[in-house]
């Protein structure tokens, strides 16, 4: 125990220091450094920071969705894609225009005739539907919003 007093009160100071002389002196003046830190002590404790972003996957494209461009969403861009029915990538577009803004809001959305809201699809930030209204297709119109 006496060994890890002696190291805390050597390395914490001289971090401190360390800390203090990086911060001094003009951008001209700064050494871009790389620093790594060992703990030889595996039981030392973890200080709590931001959890890094899961690496999700971009859902399988079908072989009839169409990939109409990209719209803001709350955390970047989002593909557009036509998942069902007869939509043109001009009208997916516009749809995007209007509801991209409004995902944040994580709540469901009426957008020029579309049932806009988030997506249980994995992969899929968020979706708009629509009744078909085709007697020959039972699917109604969709388009996804996805990473």
């Amino acid at each position: 125990m006496s060994q890890l007093i002696k190291r805390l009160a050597i390395g914490v100071p001289a971090v401190a220091l360390f800390t203090l002389a990086a911060a001094c002196g003009s951008e001209e003046q700064a050494v871009e450094t790389t620093t790594t830190t060992v703990t030889e002590n595996p039981s030392a404790p973890v200080v709590a920071g931001p959890s890094p972003r899961q690496n999700t996957q971009a859902p399988a494209m079908e072989p009839d969705d169409r990939e109409c461009g990209t719209t803001s969403g709350p955390d970047g861009a989002l593909r557009v894609l036509v998942t069902d029915g007869n939509v043109t990538c001009d009208e997916a577009m516009a749809v995007a225009a209007q509801y991209g803004p409004l995902i944040a809001t994580g709540q469901d959305q009426m957008v020029d005739g579309w049932d806009c809201g988030p997506s249980d699809d994995d992969g899929v930030l968020a979706q708009c539907e629509r009744d078909n209204n085709d007697a020959t297709d039972d699917d109604d119109d969709e388009i996804d919003f996805a990473p």
